[in-house]
């Protein structure tokens, strides 16, 4: 099965150490940076991953952006990282919104707690501090292999 993530991480990189962790376990995963991947390049990929830290209250724009061009009928994994809401799940609808559009398949849904000093957080030290941890690390690779099944 190919498979390729595309993802798009600020702030202090959460999204990223979810990635790279699970491209670290499975080092045949073709990653792609939001800001720069196109469209046409998922189009050869079985399985695509969106990730992407919740930023005000949704994914990153540049990943509807992707959603809103893939392929119809795409097999699509969601991972998210959250300052404030250890279910990210919540903040997903838009992007489920857009998929589903696409006619594709959404087989999972990762989120964790995502270091956040956005804002007003930074007065106070900000929240989830040192998350993602190593816990959360496993449980992302755990998460990616029972998509793959």
């Amino acid at each position: 099965m190919k498979t390729a993530i595309v993802y798009h991480s600020s702030h202090h990189g959460n999204t990223k150490k979810l990635v790279d962790a699970i491209v670290a376990a499975h080092n045949d995963i073709a990653v792609f940076e939001a800001e720069s991947c196109r469209p046409d390049d998922l189009s050869s990929f079985d399985l695509i991953g969106l990730a992407s830290g919740i930023y005000y209250f949704s994914f990153d724009k540049s990943l509807l952006n992707i959603a809103v061009a893939l392929p119809l009928h795409q097999r699509v994994f969601l991972l998210s990282t959250c300052g404030g809401n250890k279910l990210g799940l919540n903040y997903a609808r838009k992007l489920e919104a857009v998929l589903s559009e696409r006619q594709a398949e959404i087989v999972g849904h990762f989120s964790c707690l995502g270091y956040n000093t956005y804002g007003f957080f930074k007065l106070f030290g900000g929240t989830a501090k040192g998350h993602p941890d190593d816990d959360d690390l496993r449980h992302a690779i755990a998460f990616y292999e029972s998509l793959r099944g």
